[in-house]
């Protein structure tokens, strides 16, 4: 059947308000609409320019489903998990493929289709996840009995979209996340502030570049220059939309006495390689990464075109290579407006780095809680930063003393409407590491992905001295802070290396259990001023406006080179009532002993009431009821608190009509 090439005004009216159907249709015995790909936010606040031309070449990326993915799902867990006896057994990019990609059976039927449909082929990606390929607009309209039209989007871009979902064979269908490409609306954003221009010296001989972050500084400040690593052999990627000038990261080097790492320039898709309008952001990522850790060998810079399927043929490259353990990502776009069969694609691609051991950081943005700029008001996360095998690194103010740290806000400016990216993920559900930490005077979810899960100094206005485009500036935005802990990450594996340990991987499961545990005020600066990223607040512990805050350099090395404290004990029951009762816990992995605490009010004070290398206790009490909660300790530390437990009726748990809810922690 073919796609009539007429449509009118009331007809496109009536497809606009179609509410997003993220799951697929069946729409025959054979065929599926595939859900997830009718961009409907961007269609229904851009302005209708009418049928896409025929003619028009339209490139594409179809994504590919793991061949198990709910083994990926579970080898990336325990992969990750301190706690488990797989931890650190990454994988190598052969052996994903031959574990979780998809056979070349499944690839080549889906090639099959596709030539049938009379969609050229020009690549199959080497970790079968994606297969590149073209046509024109008309061949992909016949192809997917699709309707493509051109818009005009708020900020005055063009761009064209399929006002229906795609139809493909009910046997294709089960092999595919998506096909991007077939809206051209997503433009990833750099996460970049550039504010004033500098002088190299100024009238009165003082260094002027000096008087913002320079390496030096950025190393005593967070704790870096007692460090006895520098990222010495290790390999660094940079995900980048815009290439750059070699002449400025050579002064920049030059400048500061660093010895620049090898610069290997990777191009995806097509990408020129010349220095755009967004130089900006890659002589910065660059810059950055050399500073912090300037032992680095080499820095892998994967240049590609700003499309959507131009960034995931870049992402899927940066994962295929699997040459650079850490990664940063600088770039993004809101959440609320991507494809949701877009955030299934890039996500495998994601979990393939995690299996893989690649520790990927991307920056939250710099709208603080309010990412979508095209809808003022609207609390929205940054993708990638939301995903959930990413860490999402958000921004904060920092206040030096000298060259030292002096103390650190959230990065919040209401005037410039700017601020560190943060918030609740309206697409991913709540990850593990995560679990109960959300508070009413946080703002966040128990149910939902939160963001971010750690941060930097990115306000402009105490940000970097620069140098790109042949001259120094000020610049700030979490696109700073992301190549930073990036970069601090090489540290860490180069420390683990040391010790004869795995290089750490994707690094959130660590992070959490550690900033849950006694080491917690000597890892992390813990932002808790009430300050804000103009919504969230930064409250004690984890919040949404810095997450755990900014690393405490060489100490946090030193905890993640090491073997971890324990985490929380879990499944705490109690049996007996007045008289004697009974504590049972289940073990934490390298946990030596175990401290019980007791307490006749669930607000405490609780003391403890003795310890024990067992998983279990009594305790002699009286007729009334008792709280228990257990902490886990080894040589490196004390957990984190178990959940409270009611354990001698008949007192009841407040809220609840048994037990407490896994919110409820000391």
């Amino acid at each position: 059947m073919r796609v009539s090439r007429s449509l009118r005004n009331s007809s496109l009216a009536a497809a606009i308000l179609i509410p997003l159907v993220i799951q697929s249709t069946a729409i025959g015995s054979d065929h599926i609409r595939l859900g997830g790909h009718v961009p409907h936010k961007k269609i229904s606040q851009s302005k209708h320019l009418g049928r896409l031309n025929a003619r028009a070449s339209i490139s594409l990326a179809f994504a590919l489903k793991p061949r198990d993915p709910e083994g990926l799902a579970d080898f990336v867990k325990r992969v990750q998990d301190p706690a488990d006896p797989q931890y650190g057994q990454f994988l190598s990019s052969a052996e994903f493929k031959d574990r979780f990609a998809p056979s070349d059976a499944d690839v080549n039927q889906v090639l099959a289709y596709l030539s049938s449909k009379g969609i050229t082929r020009t690549s199959v990606h080497s970790n079968n996840l994606v297969i590149d390929a073209t046509a024109g607009a008309e061949t992909v309209e016949s192809a997917f009995q699709v309707e493509l039209h051109e818009y005009q989007s708020k900020d005055g871009r063009h761009a064209y979209a399929p006002i229906n979902e795609p139809d493909v064979s009910e046997e294709i269908a089960t092999r595919l996340h998506g096909i991007a490409g077939l809206s051209s609306f997503r433009h990833s954003r750099p996460h970049i502030k550039k504010s004033s221009l500098l002088s190299e010296v100024n009238a009165d001989g003082a260094n002027s570049i000096n008087s913002y972050m320079t390496p030096p500084k950025i190393k005593s400040a967070y704790g870096l220059s007692t460090a006895a690593t520098a990222g010495n052999g290790e390999t660094l990627a940079l995900f980048e939309l815009d290439g750059f000038q070699s002449s400025d990261i050579a002064k920049y080097a030059t400048t500061f006495s660093i010895t620049a790492p090898t610069i290997n320039t990777i191009l995806v898709d097509g990408a020129s390689g010349s220095a755009g309008d967004n130089a900006d952001e890659v002589t910065l990522d660059i810059e950055l990464a050399m500073a912090a850790s300037p032992g680095l060998s080499a820095i892998n810079v994967y240049e590609g075109p700003n499309t959507d399927n131009g960034v995931l043929d870049t992402y899927s490259r940066i994962a295929s290579d699997n040459s650079a353990k850490e990664v940063s990502t600088s770039w993004g776009a809101p959440e609320d407006t991507d494809t949701q069969s877009y955030l299934d694609s890039e996500n495998t691609i994601f979990q393939q780095m995690a299996a893989q051991g690649q520790s990927v950081f991307a920056a939250a943005g710099d709208a603080g809680a309010y990412d979508d700029s095209e809808n003022p008001g609207t609390l929205t996360v940054d993708d990638p930063s939301s995903q959930p095998y990413v860490t999402a690194v958000g921004g904060t103010t920092l206040t030096l003393s000298g060259t030292s740290y002096g103390s650190e806000t959230s990065w919040g400016t209401s005037s410039e409407s700017e601020g560190g990216g943060g918030g609740v993920s309206a697409v991913w559900s709540q990850p593990s590491w995560q679990t109960s930490l959300a508070t009413v005077s946080s703002k966040g979810s128990n149910t939902r992905r939160m963001v971010p899960d750690v941060s930097l100094d990115a306000n402009p206005n105490t940000g970097y001295s620069i140098y790109t485009g042949g001259a120094w500036y000020a610049i700030g935005g979490t696109s700073a802070a992301a190549p930073l802990w990036a970069a601090f990450m090489a540290q860490v594996n180069q420390a683990r290396l040391n010790n004869s340990m795995s290089r750490i991987g994707f690094v959130n499961t660590s992070i959490y259990q550690l900033a849950q545990s006694s080491l917690a005020s000597s890892c992390f600066h813990d932002i808790s001023d009430g300050s804000t990223n103009l919504y969230f607040p930064a409250v004690s512990g984890y919040d949404l406006s810095t997450g755990w805050g900014s690393f405490k350099g060489a100490a946090l090395i030193s905890a993640l080179s090491a073997t971890l404290p324990p985490a929380a004990p879990t499944n705490v029951t109690t049996s007996g009532a007045a008289g004697t009762v009974t504590i049972n816990w289940t073990a934490s992995t390298n946990a030596t002993s175990y401290s019980i605490y007791r307490s006749s009010s669930f607000s405490g004070p609780f003391v403890s009431i003795g310890s024990t290398a067992a998983t279990s206790t009594t305790d002699v009490v009286g007729a009334s009821g008792y709280y228990y909660y257990v902490v886990a300790t080894n040589a490196s530390g004390s957990s984190g608190a178990s959940l409270k437990h009611a354990g001698a009726a008949p007192l009841a748990t407040p809220g609840a009509s048994s037990g407490l809810s896994s919110s409820e922690t000391p």
